[in-house]
């Protein structure tokens, strides 16, 4: 412990990410290397196969769409879910129905 000052705290370790933002970046990731093969070799390999890093790139894009909607990171993902109103039971509906007529006298 030489080197810390007397009376400093233990320094704090930050909290693990929850493992959807860490599946995030790992397809970003992902993301960035298909992005950056298929700018150095070409989307077509020398026999005329479409590249296996289009694959790639396309299932990481796919992932992060899907992983930006639980992480609420798009404007429809932060709309709030409409409710459907709850249904009332007979009391309820019977009492409402008594106010109104105590209402209209």
């Amino acid at each position: 412990m030489a080197g810390r000052r007397p009376g400093a705290h233990p320094p704090v370790r930050p909290a693990p990410a929850p493992p959807v933002l860490t599946a995030y970046c790992q397809a970003y990731a992902l993301h960035e290397d298909a992005i950056a093969a298929i700018r150095r070799d070409g989307p077509v390999r020398a026999d005329g196969r479409a590249s296996a890093w289009l694959t790639v790139l396309e299932k990481s894009q796919r992932a992060m769409v899907a992983m930006s909607m639980r992480l609420r990171l798009s404007p429809q993902a932060r709309r709030e879910r409409a409710v459907a109103p709850k249904r009332l039971d007979w009391m309820a509906r019977r009492l409402l129905q008594q106010e109104a007529e105590h209402e209209s006298e």
